[in-house]
């Protein structure tokens, strides 16, 4: 026991639990300030993200109405191409949540879901136009064909409008491309 005394109070003991709790301290701060650098660096990467995407939207969706206004029908192939562009969106997803500006976050949930509901509205529109527009028609059209082709061009007015609406997203998404690109350089 007198073994055991004669250890507790030497300096060499004290020595070793000092050392031991700074280097406990030091790895506590090294892991806090690595958290820190790490979540502002995921949130910088995803404002990145989120501003470039948006700006390649705004940029499909300026050259689609471009080809609207020149020509009167609405491109099916920049539609596509939106839809690509919003599915690269969708699967990162979950990365808008690293975001901790809740009006940012929110603006960019929002706006990606409203995105998405017109351009496959769009879609939906131009495919029943596609599948039900006669492109000649006839006095002699039977009844059931009439009523097809107005069908097709319903689903045309509609497309338009829902095109329409689309391109007015145009402002909202390089407004909130600006304020992620100063969020994201605000970072520190």
């Amino acid at each position: 026991m007198d073994a055991i005394i004669r250890i507790l109070v030497s300096e060499f003991f004290w020595g070793i639990v000092v050392g031991a709790l700074i280097a406990l301290l030091g790895a506590w701060v090294q892991a806090r300030l690595h958290f820190r650098y790490d979540r502002r660096d995921k949130e910088k990467l995803v404002c990145e993200f989120l501003s470039d995407s948006f700006s390649g939207l705004i940029n499909i969706i300026n050259s689609a109405k471009d080809i609207y206004e020149s020509s009167s029908r609405i491109p099916d192939h920049k539609i596509e191409q939106i839809l690509s562009e919003l599915s690269i969106l969708g699967r990162n997803r979950e990365h808008i949540s690293r975001i901790r500006d809740e009006k940012l976050k929110n603006s960019s949930y929002s706006l990606h879901a409203k995105a998405v509901a017109l351009s496959s509205d769009i879609k939906a529109h131009l495919g029943i136009w596609y599948q039900y527009n006669i492109q000649n028609p006839t006095e002699d059209m039977s009844e059931n064909e009439k009523k097809m082709h107005g069908v097709a061009l319903n689903n045309l007015q509609l497309a338009r409008e829902k095109f329409s609406s689309l391109s007015n997203l145009q402002l909202e998404y390089g407004s909130l491309s600006n304020e992620l690109r100063k969020y994201s350089g605000a970072l520190k």
